[in-house]
């Protein structure tokens, strides 16, 4: 019944702003984008139909409402941010198609698992380093299937009354720790790489926010949170134990299955590693009047270089490079590529679609005259509150649907204080990943919910917590740290 309302409501929604409700004669386009955002936005966060088609809709109704032609908004389908997701698509496949995330994950097991507590350390610490490379959806289904056989291992060691709820951190820090890890990097998570697009576009008088300066920034937030979702869940789930140590043997056991390091495993661990080391030192690292100088400096052209082209400089090796059995067969074939989600590539475009559209309709210059009145407001306040408000709000929307629709909200707050857009960009993105209430707030919630180890309410209680220390350790980093790496002028 709710997917019948959501259905023809939202298009409903749509004819009555775009042709019904009478238009602004100063800006006659904001009823109709207001009427483009509700239907996409709507569909989005019902959807009602798959969100690569929904996201789709842009091309069809920006032409009806006179808004823009097709022709130019299919062109924010195709831009380099949409390239490199999908170069760390292409290497989280190749890493998954060898096995290589296996081994890295049982190696750090084999580190770490020696009591209840280490477990739940070391699983959260293997989930957030793989979330910043590859999917956290992808790296939360990895993860599964070595956290049953853990739990089981650990009942039979201490049996499963003693254990109590010790499952309950286990499967909750998995899904904690690679959303908190997906914030690291560019490519972590599809709202990172939303932020990129959307402020490349709408601010272009102001320098890239490249993956170097997105990881120096945002790193200490993943890491500190992290630490704080550790110690919750420890606190809360992890019973005190007797001093029993789980057998040696489980984990290298598990790992000798995986048989010999392989020539294919170890050539794309290289290409892996010299992925995330290009990326992250390509361009200048600032710490105040410290620079570290990036290796593009070298080149002669090196305004013409993009983190864009280097993952796809990299990953093209692996369609070039034999594998060491059958020499034409390569490490990665356009069989395996096609597993690239494309329906979140569709999202992006739709995405960057409407945060154009608040450009050209008119809306973003009339939402920044209405955000006048926030003249004067404390900033930090200021930035507390739109944390607050997208962690919250992302507990019940998509966190990718919930940062497009708004970003360029924002954006027009930053133009009507004329502050820094930054200042407010940055933790509005990175708090839409920091929802840890519900299983609908990001989709490593939603995938360790459906195991059914836990009730939904055993989420309700760590989140809460977890997201108001999210809202405060954003803000403050954003404030302090974000100051420094990005100049914000106070």
């Amino acid at each position: 019944m709710k997917e019948k309302i959501a259905t023809y409501l939202f298009p409903l929604l749509f004819i009555i702003f775009s042709f019904i409700l009478p238009k602004n004669e100063a800006h006659p386009m904001i009823l109709p984008m207001l009427g483009i955002l509700i239907w996409v936005v709507g569909w989005w966060i019902t959807d009602v139909i798959p969100i690569g088609i929904t996201s789709l809709l842009p091309i069809i109704l920006f032409p009806l409402t006179g808004i823009a032609s097709s022709k130019l908004i299919a062109g924010f389908y195709i831009n380099e941010i949409i390239f490199l997701f999908m170069g760390g698509f292409i290497m989280a496949l190749a890493l998954e198609k060898w096995d290589v995330h296996k081994r890295i994950a049982l190696k750090a097991l084999i580190l770490f698992g020696k009591s209840p507590t280490k477990i739940i350390i070391g699983f959260m610490l293997i989930c957030a380093f793989l979330s910043m490379w590859i999917s956290n959806t992808a790296t939360t289904l990895l993860m599964l299937p070595i956290a049953m056989s853990v739990n089981s291992h650990l009942k039979e060691i201490y049996g499963k009354d003693k254990l109590k709820k010790f499952h309950i951190a286990l499967f909750l820090g998995i899904a904690y720790a690679c959303s908190i890890g997906g914030i690291a990097t560019l490519i972590g998570t599809p709202p990172n790489l939303v932020f990129t697009k959307i402020f490349s576009d709408t601010f272009p008088m102001h320098s890239e926010v490249s993956f170097s300066k997105w990881f120096f920034f945002s790193f200490p937030i993943s890491f500190v949170m992290l630490l704080l979702a550790m110690i919750v869940l420890i606190k809360l789930f992890v019973p005190k134990l007797p001093k029993k140590k789980t057998n040696k043997d489980f984990f290298e056991n598990a790992y000798k299955k995986l048989g010999k390091i392989t020539f294919e495993q170890k050539v794309v661990l290289i290409l892996f590693v010299l992925f995330a080391v290009l990326l992250i030192f390509r361009s200048d690292i600032e710490f105040g009047k410290i620079i570290i100088p990036g290796w593009e400096r070298i080149l002669t052209y090196p305004e013409l270089i993009s983190d864009a082209m280097i993952a796809l400089l990299v990953v093209s090796f692996l369609y070039v490079i034999p594998t060491k059995k059958d020499k034409k067969q390569k490490l990665m074939d356009w069989k395996t590529t096609v597993g690239i989600p494309w329906e979140i590539l569709f999202l992006f475009g739709g995405g960057f679609a409407l945060a154009n559209g608040f450009q050209l309709s008119g809306l973003l210059d009339w939402l920044s005259i209405q955000m006048q009145v926030l003249q004067g407001f404390p900033t930090f306040l200021m930035l507390l509150m739109i944390s607050l408000f997208m962690t919250f709000i992302t507990e019940f929307t998509s966190n990718t649907a919930s940062t497009q629709a708004l970003l360029p909200v924002v954006a027009a707050l930053a133009i009507s204080l004329n502050i820094h857009p930054l200042l407010v960009m940055l933790p509005l993105t990175i708090s839409a990943s920091l929802a840890f209430m519900f299983p609908v707030a990001t989709p490593p919630n939603a995938i360790v919910f459906s195991t059914k180890q836990f009730k939904m309410k055993s989420m309700l209680i760590p989140g809460f917590i977890l997201n108001l220390l999210g809202t405060l350790v954003v803000s403050l980093i954003t404030y302090y740290w974000g100051s420094l790496l990005f100049d914000f002028g106070f």
